[in-house]
């Protein structure tokens, strides 16, 4: 009787021991589900965040995309300006692409024609001019960070003019219809605010009347000869944009 109640003892304190390894199996089972949990949140969180990071960046992207690609168009825009010779102008530069514009003037250029500053030695010429210019540094320039307010770039153009015989003035064997159609490589850059300076080298074709002045009447001859001429120099105007 005491030896069965031994083994029944005994019995029990195994089973006990069972139900508390099970017990601890269970609970670390459960802390291994939790902890897997909390770790599969933790990745769900950081994916998240890394999926509005990379929202973010693409939206930023996309916008400086946007922002680079108006930044890099030429501009249309009024001015006035002054030339390189003594006088005063009007011009309007129309964008008609990315990198080109028809740039259009109109102004009165001044000449002295011999050493004293008498009215009879100036004479007052309004020219008209048509010219289409390709900005061909201007993506470039935008890429360095660089300045293009204003159309601030290198260009290429064919600059049309036409000056008219209808300038006042006494010169003495003053030219009169003048056209001119002068190839051009010059450069434009911002001074100031709404200020610009333009540069640039032509070499082309002149051509243009010559009357002789009759001294005693005041009028120009009514004969007149042509003179073709190749043409080169330089071009140099102050302009205010707006």
């Amino acid at each position: 009787m005491k030896n069965n109640l031994c083994c029944f003892i005994f019995a029990k304190q195994n089973d006990l021991k069972t139900v508390a390894n099970d017990s601890d199996y269970t609970s670390n089972k459960l802390k291994t589900v939790r902890n897997t949990f909390e770790s599969s949140l933790v990745k769900i969180h950081n994916l998240k965040k890394m999926k509005s990071k990379v929202q973010l960046i693409l939206l930023i992207t996309i916008l400086f995309s946007i922002q680079i690609g108006y930044a890099q168009s030429t501009e249309n825009h009024h001015k006035v300006y002054i030339p390189f010779w003594i006088g005063a102008g009007y011009g309007y530069e129309w964008s008609v692409a990315d990198e080109v514009t028809i740039n259009a003037q109109i102004d009165m250029r001044v000449y002295i024609g011999d050493d004293d500053f008498a009215i009879d030695n100036f004479v007052f010429s309004p020219r008209l001019t048509i010219e289409p210019r390709y900005y061909y540094n201007l993506k470039k320039r935008a890429e360095q960070g660089k300045s293009i307010q204003l159309n601030s770039a290198n260009y290429v153009s064919l600059d049309m003019s036409f000056e008219l015989d209808a300038g006042f003035g006494g010169i003495r064997d003053w030219p009169q219809n003048t056209l001119r159609i002068l190839p051009t490589w010059g450069l434009r850059r911002e001074l100031a605010e709404h200020f610009t300076i333009d540069f640039g080298v032509y070499a082309g074709y002149k051509l243009k009347e010559i009357g002789d002045r009759n001294w005693d009447t005041g009028k120009w001859d009514s004969d007149y000869w042509t003179t073709h001429k190749f043409a080169w120099g330089i071009n140099l105007a102050f302009s205010h944009i707006f």
